[in-house]
């Protein structure tokens, strides 16, 4: 195949766009740092996404014609004025950018339509590349639990859950748009998962990938051979192993059409693993503040630091010399660096961070998150719930029985015991996922005199989403969307094995 200056990109089931912005970040070295692929559609059915996603975009549009001013003084103020003077300024390239984001829901209904859009932004002429995760909870771990109470309950319901088969929708996109090369995402739990016939889950998806269209070779970006000469393992993808600050493992199989004689290289492991304080203890310190549904205390800063200081002093010999006054901001200005992946996670020069805001909490939950962080530091580990002091054992219904015991250090098992867990500043976060949107107990931030849990920017910079790259919608779902993508700087890493593959 003739050397090629660009390749299409097409990106299904999107999200906010981790595996969009991987590959788009791969620039040529002719001098002129052009991209070598080209985002032709993102489809995803996400309101929140979309705009993330047009947001994205025209950022890059923006960038490309070095006129990226007014891009960030949006960031600075992200008003719905703001927003339109930004469009008004820039017509022709918010008009692009609105173009390359399809807002469908991908189901068996709307795939003539949604392909026959993509086809006619596809130049036949020029490579294509196919980017995925179909929808995943149905065979994620706590996904299935629930599944199998749904099963016991309504097995019709399961059987008609369409989380089920949307890696069909994707074999339907391999099918008609037959790519040079795809890449498809999804959970660890898909390797032991089963249909209702007791077939496996893997094995089926593997094989329908294969016989799709003209046919395809199915790689491990980890673990050389031919996919006979393979286990199901091989194709789980552990991210700190690989430059991502977290313990995420992921399958993600490489498609590559029978036409292209070449075989993919595998992913290079980096040597050490990124510590959690690398990536994000640069940022600027913010406090927690107290839950409206507080009655007995103000939600002031000074009310906050009375209370943080007396939890530290019951818990603690530790001096607070500074606490935090500030609870952040759509934006907060800062001009440091971090440790780690300054060169991915700060390309552009800024005065500030997006998306930097913490939650509220009741003030039982901050005192947990205290002693949690406290603890952590001390002994390097995150406790137990059962192993809590008495006083901090939460009102759920399984530990009903532990409360009115007389010794929370009990060998009892209780379910979802870390359901308070603090990421550890010396080693790699646990996995970013979209449950942060819930709730931070999961996400304890180490430092215990901010006494709070992970902000969207703090997981965003732990998913590897540079600086200048703003999530939109309302909070909730900006946590939602970190938790929900592709690690961009894995998927960075995996455009360059595709580049070297087409080109």
């Amino acid at each position: 195949m003739k050397s090629v200056a660009q390749m299409n990109i097409v990106d299904i089931f999107a999200g906010p766009g981790g595996l969009g912005e991987g590959f788009s970040s791969v620039r040529s070295d002719d001098g002129c740092g052009s991209r070598r692929f080209k985002i032709v559609a993102s489809v995803e059915q996400g309101k929140h996404e979309c705009q993330t996603l047009r947001l994205r975009a025209f950022f890059r549009l923006l960038e490309d014609a070095k006129d990226t001013s007014s891009y960030f003084d949006y960031l600075k103020n992200p008003t719905a004025a703001m927003l339109e003077e930004l469009i008004l300024r820039h017509k022709d390239a918010w008009a692009l950018a609105d173009k390359e984001v399809i807002e469908r829901t991908i189901c068996s209904d709307s795939m003539d339509a949604i392909i026959s859009e993509v086809k006619s932004r596809i130049n036949p002429e020029e490579p294509l590349v196919l980017l995925g995760g179909p929808p995943c909870q149905a065979y994620s771990l706590v996904g299935r639990a629930r599944n199998a109470e749904i099963i016991k309950a309504n097995g019709e319901k399961w059987k008609s859950d369409v989380r089920r088969t949307l890696y069909k929708r994707y074999l339907d996109f391999v099918e008609m748009l037959r790519p040079d090369v795809f890449v498809m995402e999804n959970v660890k739990g898909i390797l032991s998962a089963s249909l209702p016939n007791g077939a496996s889950v893997f094995e089926r998806v593997v094989s329908d990938l294969a016989h799709a269209g003209t046919g395809y070779s199915l790689y491990s970006l980890t673990t050389s051979g031919d996919i006979s000469q393979l286990s199901p393992s091989d194709f789980v993808i552990r991210s700190e192993e690989y430059g991502i600050p977290q313990a995420r493992h992921r399958v993600i199989i490489l498609g590559v059409a029978n036409r292209i004689a070449k075989i993919p290289r595998i992913l290079r492991k980096r040597p050490d693993q990124i510590a959690l304080e690398k990536i994000i203890g640069d940022l600027p310190p913010l406090r927690s503040s107290f839950s409206l549904r507080e009655k007995k205390l103000t939600n002031t800063a000074s009310e906050w630091r009375r209370f943080v200081t007396e939890v530290h002093k019951r818990y603690s010999m530790k001096e607070l010399e500074d606490l935090p006054h500030s609870t952040g901001g759509e934006w907060v200005s800062y001009t440091g660096k971090s440790q780690e992946l300054s060169h991915w996670l700060q390309p552009t020069t800024m005065d500030g961070v997006p998306n930097h805001q913490t939650r509220s909490h009741i003030s039982e939950d901050i005192e947990r998150y205290i002693y949690y962080a406290l603890t952590t530091d001390a002994f390097s580990s995150s406790p137990k719930i059962h192993q809590l002091p008495i006083e901090l054992l939460p009102n759920h219904k399984n530990l009903i029985a532990l409360k009115n015991s007389k010794n929370s250090h009990t060998s009892e098992v209780v379910k979802f015991s870390d359901r308070f867990r603090v990421q550890r500043k010396s080693e790699p976060s646990r996995t970013i996922t979209s449950h942060i949107s819930k709730d931070g107990h999961y996400y304890i931030h180490y430092d215990s005199s901010q006494a709070r849990s992970l902000t969207v920017r703090e997981a965003a910079r732990i998913q590897t989403f540079p600086d200048n790259y703003r999530f939109e919608g309302p909070r909730t779902s900006q946590y939602h969307q970190a938790g929900n993508a592709v690690p961009p700087y894995l998927a960075y890493q995996i455009a360059e094995i595709v580049f070297e593959l087409i080109n």
